[in-house]
């Protein structure tokens, strides 16, 4: 083999490693982004929970302590009274379906964006492997052409 045929292969290697090697990096980032949106996901779904729970505790206390003064008041538990309380009860169920919503909103567009994450370290493995095998052809292709001069 003459030795621009042969600096042509170990260019081509060298060209590939590198490529390997870079790919390999940007690989490592899109995981370590698609776990990072994963426990924000996760993080989004806890929160909710949470809050929705706390709304929840709270709204039962309130409700508890209205039902408490009505009656020790002597006040019957039925018109005005229980609508008022019912109304406290809605408006509970309202803040924690605000809340579930917007927590599943923030779990969607962190799995989208851990999705998104995920395909792009698969589109980088399929880029690298597509600019290898075109590095190899460019240097077959031109040690060939160099051989037949």
């Amino acid at each position: 083999m003459d030795p621009f045929t042969i600096a042509l292969i170990g260019s081509t290697a060298l060209t590939a490693y590198g490529q390997i090697v870079e790919t390999g990096a940007q690989q490592d980032a899109l995981a370590a982004e698609a776990e990072f949106y994963a426990q924000q996901a996760a993080y989004a779904k806890f929160v909710a929970d949470r809050d929705a729970n706390l709304v929840a505790k709270k709204g039962a206390k309130v409700r508890a302590q209205q039902k408490l003064v009505t009656a020790s008041n002597g006040i019957d538990l039925s018109g005005s009274t229980l609508s008022f309380i019912d109304e406290t009860y809605a408006q509970e169920l309202e803040e924690i379906n605000a809340i579930q919503v917007q927590g599943d909103f923030n779990y969607m567009m962190a799995k989208s964006k851990q999705q998104s994450a995920i395909s792009g370290s698969e589109s980088a493995q399929t880029a690298m492997l597509f600019n290898i095998a075109t590095a190899g052809m460019e240097s077959g292709t031109k040690a060939y052409t160099a051989g037949k001069k």
